[in-house]
């Protein structure tokens, strides 16, 4: 199974998630993009995603591809942490989501939204704010900052990421034994080099011959080939 994970106040109808899913699909292959919110924003919680894609997961035949964007990627990474996949890609990972929510809020924004139980975010695929409980936050303080995975792994990073910093990303890349850190010219979005961020993960999933078997598809394109000979 293919696998996108949308990033933090998304959906599957995302940018990336579409444009990977048309890809794809000229490839004669699918891909599961799930609503990792299960329509209730407001409870959302790092375990109750977890556990969306366990069962997705444990459904699944054949070999599984994690492709995550933002805190899809950090999911992925969480899963694949805890159980075998074939291969992760990772678009700008939102490893250590828990610090990072905290350091973007500050500790009066943090506190106002404990004492409140809920707080206002806007919500990209409603395209307006939403309440989101304060167990998200409580509930990622509880999960690994930066997991361990044994998996091949491509990370995608924006040189100029403002949310998540490519040092950050990097340090935690270099501690893993099969990942491989390709860096672009953009931000944390990563929408305007969706074509390079494809064509790259396609070539990497292609040199897998556990997925290059079961989608030989994948090894099919030009983009692939040139990919693979740079």
């Amino acid at each position: 199974m293919l696998l996108y994970l949308h990033g933090f106040a998304s959906g599957g109808g995302s940018f990336k998630a579409r444009f990977f899913s048309r890809r794809l699909e000229a490839l004669g292959l699918g891909l599961v993009v799930p609503e990792l919110d299960e329509g209730d924003f407001e409870h959302l919680t790092l375990s109750g995603q977890l556990r969306l894609v366990e069962r997705l997961c444990a459904a699944a035949d054949g070999p599984l591809v994690l492709i995550g964007s933002s805190l899809g990627a950090y999911l992925a990474a969480l899963y694949a942490a805890r159980f075998p996949v074939a291969a992760l890609v990772l678009m700008a990972p939102a490893i250590d989501f828990a610090g990072r929510l905290r350091e973007r809020l500050g500790e009066q924004a943090i506190e106002r939204w404990r004492r409140r139980g809920t707080m206002p975010v806007f919500h990209n695929a409603h395209r307006r704010e939403l309440a989101l409980g304060w167990e998200l936050l409580a509930d990622a303080a509880g999960h690994e900052p930066r997991p361990w995975v044994r998996a091949p792994t491509l990370v995608l990073h924006g040189r100029h990421d403002a949310v998540v910093p490519l040092e950050t990303v990097k340090a935690w890349t270099l501690g893993l034994p099969r990942a491989r850190l390709e860096v672009l010219e953009s931000g944390h979005e990563l929408v305007d080099v969706a074509e390079a961020l494809f064509e790259r993960a396609q070539a990497f999933l292609a040199e897998i011959p556990e997925v290059a078997a079961a989608w030989p598809a994948l090894a099919g394109s030009q983009g692939a080939r040139e990919q693979r000979e740079r």
